[in-house]
């Protein structure tokens, strides 16, 4: 099994910031103020139509507007640069993204970890998360498995069976509800396991997401055609995240990037007990946040996985 146990390559200025995300996965970096988050919510509703009673999840990268992708990058880049100055040093950003959670049930993300981007073994993969309201459980809010970046496989896509698809239920009692302000910034790292429940309010709940990476780190994608074929790695452009259309088919198809190393390696699949060893090697707390004892069970809408998450996608952009 695989152990990231070093934080590669720090891009982060401050060493308790950097101490928390190699440890804990994550840390909370301050806020970006009212006055910021009221400028992105301009450029939101700017950029954003959607359909009246739309539902499920509207995510940047499964719009086929290339031209959107860009602008709306180029203008939070402009608007998060100076923060991100001071929270980074030697960083790139691959990307800036919108997430919106409609208020309905069919909204909840389901566990799991972001695919492979960079190389692992070189470099660790951030996100930042900043919501443009207040978050909590009704919303949906992001949930975490603190430490589970630990013990991530460094070779994750869409086309084959993730490390922990089989023990959703096993994971549920170690998730962790990241309740927050708007404006709050989450740094975390991208593989450590997450969850979003559904939006059970009345307004859509709406993120902005950047990927930051090292300078240095090229963007690196995994496919893997059938059960018996290698494991593909792909070299792909700085550009990749504004140029490429097919987010949507991405798990049947390996339509871009140079192709760099073939792995006849077998991904690991873990077993409810493989899961429950390396919480107790991990020291995972247990929060039980989605306990029911009325029901005496856990209540988790399970919302299908990325390759099929666009068909829940309804909206219309400028």
């Amino acid at each position: 099994m695989n152990s990231n146990n070093t934080f590669k390559k720090c891009i982060l200025k401050n060493k308790q910031f950097s101490e928390n995300v190699n440890v804990n996965g994550y840390v909370f970096a301050g806020n970006i103020g009212s006055e910021l988050v009221l400028k992105i919510i301009s450029v939101y509703e700017e950029h954003h139509k959607f359909l009246e009673n739309s539902t499920g999840v509207f995510h940047t990268l499964y719009s086929n507007d290339l031209s959107y992708r860009i602008i709306l990058n180029k203008v939070l880049s402009e608007l998060l640069k100076p923060t991100y100055d001071i929270l980074f040093k030697n960083y790139k950003i691959i990307a800036n993204l919108i997430i919106t959670k409609f208020p309905d049930q069919n909204s909840a993300f389901d566990i799991h970890q972001d695919t492979t981007s960079l190389n692992e073994n070189a470099f660790t993969p951030l996100n930042v998360w900043i919501p443009l309201q207040d978050t909590s459980l009704e919303n949906g809010c992001l949930c975490v498995v603190p430490k589970s970046q630990k013990f991530a496989y460094p070779y994750r896509g869409t086309s084959f069976k993730g490390q922990f698809e089989d023990v959703s239920n096993e994971i549920k009692p170690y998730l962790l509800p990241l309740k927050m302000k708007a404006g709050d910034i989450l740094i975390f790292d991208n593989r450590m396991l997450h969850f979003s429940p559904p939006n059970t309010l009345k307004k859509p709940r709406v993120v902005m997401m950047s990927g930051i990476f090292q300078e240095e780190a090229e963007i690196l994608t995994c496919f893997k055609k059938d059960e018996q074929s290698p494991i593909e790695i792909y070299k792909q452009n700085d550009d990749y995240l504004f140029t490429y259309k097919n987010f949507q088919s991405i798990s049947t198809t390996s339509d871009s990037g140079i192709k760099i190393k073939e792995l006849y390696i077998k991904p690991p699949i873990s077993s409810k007990e493989d899961f429950l060893l390396l919480a107790e090697q991990h020291n995972l707390e247990i929060y039980n946040a989605f306990y029911t004892p009325i029901k005496n069970q856990l209540f988790v809408q399970k919302q299908p996985f990325l390759s099929t998450l666009f068909d829940k996608i309804t909206m219309f952009l400028k």
